[in-house]
């Protein structure tokens, strides 16, 4: 055989190798393992791990690593913007958004990034996995209001009144 045939034959081995790799992560979403767990979505395996909101262990405003305001109505998440979902955002513009945006009486932080920043919740979602499996690597309890994580469903509702219910601090 001459050196082009042999040159074609791995070009076309390599074609359908790609072609194979491509094929299996379009497939990809129709198992979500973890650990020992296989679940058939993104959203099963979230909504199996977040806790709900009776849950979720308050920490007390002396004990916050990051400030809550005074007599805070809501959970640390409601405060806090996307902060604990980095996948959504380049740090510095993230500052320079909450630098230079104020908060909205009775309005979720992360609403108005959403908003202002136009995020899908296809995205939203996948963020919130990739935090979770974060969280779970490093030992972090999202059951403890430090690392509640925010819960898809109830902020794309973009009702304050549900978001506000469901986020307050009063058990």
């Amino acid at each position: 055989m001459n050196k082009k045939m042999i040159v074609l034959i791995i070009a076309f081995i390599l074609l359908l190798a790609g072609c194979n790799k491509i094929n299996s992560l379009d497939h990809a979403d129709t198992t979500y393992p973890h650990d020992n767990e296989v679940f058939s979505t993104i959203e099963e395996y979230i909504y199996s791990k977040l806790p709900n909101p009776e849950d979720v262990s308050l920490m007390a405003d002396v004990d916050a690593y990051f400030k809550l305001p005074p007599n805070p109505q809501y959970r640390r998440v409601y405060y806090s913007g996307v902060d604990n979902l980095p996948d959504l955002y380049d740090i510095q513009e993230y500052n320079a958004w909450v630098d230079n945006t104020p908060f909205v009486e009775n309005e979720m932080r992360v609403l108005q990034y959403i908003r202002d920043h136009n995020i899908s919740k296809e995205d939203f979602i996948t963020a919130v996995s990739n935090s979770l499996k974060r969280y779970e690597r490093l030992g972090y309890d999202v059951t403890e209001e430090m690392f509640e994580l925010p819960n898809p469903d109830i902020i794309y509702t973009f009702d304050n009144e549900i978001i506000n219910k469901y986020y307050a601090r009063n058990k």
